[in-house]
């Protein structure tokens, strides 16, 4: 009977020589997940870099891992110009959120901002892409700090017209956003005004968000986008600064608001 380790060589053998056959024995997936998780990105970047195929074929699943592997190593060792090519083959698999990702930290790395945020745009696209975008908020907000990289970034997240509130919810990007919005004397729509002020991250950027308020968008507050701003300042622990401020919230509301405030 083949051991583990021969079925894996037979495998990488096979698969950079041809990807017409669909008779390869593929190895288990988790022998080399173990090897990244120990470190091991040498023996990744050497057994499973030497694949030739540039497509799924009829082990997509470990192949798609495996140049997503390869990618993320080569990030590791530095190298993020090589570490894009696996990512852009990663990318027509089985996990293209996951490759977009990392396509957009290679970018970053590489120093193509402008393509990385074209990859944002892309990932954000995705079904799955929820599960990244706490990792695209710190991205941004690392990344784009320079006056001028400030408004490349407000005219990317001007574009993302379909669903605005995805990076607009974090308050960083958001007064990057009005920052910039106002140096280029450019208009925002009240909904968009109105995120930095309902979802605040610490008491700064809540105190921040309530002095930027227009009086006008401020009257016309419905009740669920105040309840929204108590229970974020709840979550956020802010008790001493939300105690000060209900008064203001509740000032000129309905009965039934009070009450619940």
């Amino acid at each position: 009977m083949l051991k583990p380790t021969h079925i894996r060589l037979l495998f990488l053998g096979f698969l950079s020589l041809s990807a017409s056959s669909s008779f390869a024995l593929v190895p288990e997936w988790n022998v080399y997940r173990d090897v990244f998780l120990d470190g091991g990105c040498p023996r990744i970047i050497k057994e499973l870099g030497s694949i030739k195929v540039t497509s799924p074929g009829p082990h997509g699943d470990f192949w798609s891992k495996s140049m997503l592997l390869v990618g993320k190593c080569l990030l590791k060792e530095q190298q993020p110009v090589k570490a894009k090519k696996f990512f852009l083959l990663s990318s027509k698999g089985a996990y293209p959120d996951a490759a977009l990702y990392h396509l957009t930290q290679a970018n970053l790395e590489a120093g193509e901002k402008s393509k990385a945020l074209e990859n944002i745009a892309q990932l954000l696209k995705e079904p799955k892409h929820e599960f990244y975008l706490a990792r695209v908020h710190t991205l941004l907000r690392e990344n784009f700090i320079s006056e001028d990289e400030k408004e490349m970034l407000f005219r990317f997240l001007s574009k993302q017209r379909e669903n605005p509130k995805l990076l607009l919810k974090d308050a960083v990007l958001h007064q990057i956003f009005m920052t910039q919005s106002d140096k280029m004397h450019q208009p925002v729509a009240k909904e968009l005004r109105l995120l930095g002020w309902m979802y605040p991250e610490d008491v700064e950027s809540a105190k921040m968000a309530h002095k930027a308020i227009w009086p006008t968008d401020f009257q016309d507050l419905s009740h669920d986008q105040i309840k929204l701003r108590v229970r974020k300042l709840q979550k956020l622990n802010l008790h001493q600064y939300l105690g000060n401020h209900l008064p203001i919230l509740a000032e000129g509301r309905d009965a039934k608001l009070r009450r619940w405030l």
